[in-house]
């Protein structure tokens, strides 16, 4: 059986909005796990308040190290924003593939499901994104 270690994270608007909170996430974490017949570690690295801009967070930083030593191989998180938005998500995405880390992102449809892919799949988000923003300030 799979071992599926989560990371959540809440941010300082998410706490303002009451939503997203680390709760939620490690319910919706047990419920993916249940549905796919995973196995959800105990261990869930989490981050309250942090911001996406700002990777310096220390449940991110242990997740990191522990896929780095080979004591984590899956990940799942809420949404790719969890961990990072703009080049920082390249950054971690690049990491999780160097050590052979799969990643389970919920907002990111299950056949880009490798980090390559994910990486692929949410920078052609950004530039449609970006695209649309551009067409609407014109």
């Amino acid at each position: 059986m799979e071992v599926v270690h989560l990371y959540a994270r809440r941010s300082l608007q998410d706490a303002r909005k009451q939503k997203n909170s680390i709760d939620l996430q490690v319910d919706w974490g047990q419920r993916i796990c249940e549905q796919k017949g995973w196995k959800l570690s105990e261990t869930i690295f989490k981050d309250e308040g942090g911001h996406s801009d700002d990777i310096n967070r220390s449940g991110l930083k242990e997740l990191l190290l522990a896929v780095r030593d080979g004591k984590v191989h899956h990940v799942l998180t809420y949404t790719h924003d969890r961990f990072a938005r703009g080049e920082d998500i390249s950054l971690i995405m690049r990491w999780f593939g160097a050590f052979d880390c799969t990643v389970y992102i919920g907002n990111v449809p299950e056949d880009f499901q490798t980090a390559n892919l994910i990486l692929g799949f949410l920078m052609q988000q950004d530039k449609h994104t970006l695209a649309l923003i551009r067409q609407r300030t014109k």
